[in-house]
């Protein structure tokens, strides 16, 4: 069965492999950096079907907390 998913190393792949030293330090050198780390953990995290889920309520309150620290 082809599910569409492509693994993690094919992916990598696909993007150019990894990352030398120069483009993680300039990566790392971004203002933004540690939240795109943070989205692409959680979006690996979201794949596993087994994984812990968040109720509506907490991930409006998730939501709303992000809109709040944005605005300031």
């Amino acid at each position: 069965m082809n599910t569409g998913l492509v693994s993690r190393g094919a992916s990598l792949k696909v993007q150019g492999g990894p990352m030398d030293e120069h483009e993680a330090a300039e990566f790392a050198a971004h203002p933004l950096s540690a939240d795109a780390v943070a989205l692409r953990r959680w979006n690996d995290a979201a794949k596993d079907p087994d994984g812990p889920r968040l109720t509506m309520p907490d991930l409006l309150a998730a939501h709303a907390r992000c809109v709040a620290a944005r605005r300031t």
